[in-house]
């Protein structure tokens, strides 16, 4: 009987966290991401709790006059959804992303933040740059639902992502 009791204390912290969890997530409820025709369509929230990832060929102006930070895309030498099929897989294993909307060269992602799992909404774009030789680029906008500022949380996980795409 000792046994079950001392098992049984070390199960319950792990169990209680899971509760918080669950109930911090019905608390912060993501939206359901839109799906979106054009990347420009997108609306931007107007706080600092955002940022963008941009082909080399696409103007940041309007985006670094509204204040949201702009990383640059390079271009790849794989097909426009192969580049999103590992996007995705790389926001999936390594963001803990939950896929919402998937095309074949738009996808629509939730990732939560660790500790009060507020949502962050992601939306990306494979592109394609040349269709002889096969290359590709990405956009991506990710935000965050709730709160004014993210601590650059955004622009750490976009950078994240172009750094492993790029790898």
């Amino acid at each position: 009987m000792e046994f079950h009791t001392i098992a049984l204390a070390h199960y319950m912290p792990w169990q209680r966290l899971g509760m918080l969890k669950r109930a911090l997530e019905s608390v912060f409820k993501a939206p359901k991401a839109q799906e979106f025709g054009t990347f420009s369509s997108l609306e931007k929230t107007g706080k600092p709790n955002q940022a963008v990832l941009l082909p080399a060929i696409w103007d940041s102006k309007a985006y670094k006059d509204q204040g949201i930070p702009v990383l640059k895309a390079p271009e790849f030498d794989i097909e426009p959804a192969d580049l999103l099929q590992r996007a995705t897989a790389y926001l999936v294993s390594s963001e803990a992303a939950q896929v919402v909307i998937s095309e074949p060269e738009k996808a629509s992602l939730c990732a939560r933040t660790r500790l009060m799992r507020y949502p962050d909404l992601i939306y990306l774009q494979a592109l394609s740059v040349d269709a002889d030789d096969g290359t590709s680029t990405i956009a991506a906008y990710s935000h965050s639902v709730y709160g004014y500022s993210d601590l650059g949380a955004n622009t750490q996980r976009l950078s994240r992502l172009c750094a492993s795409l790029s790898a």
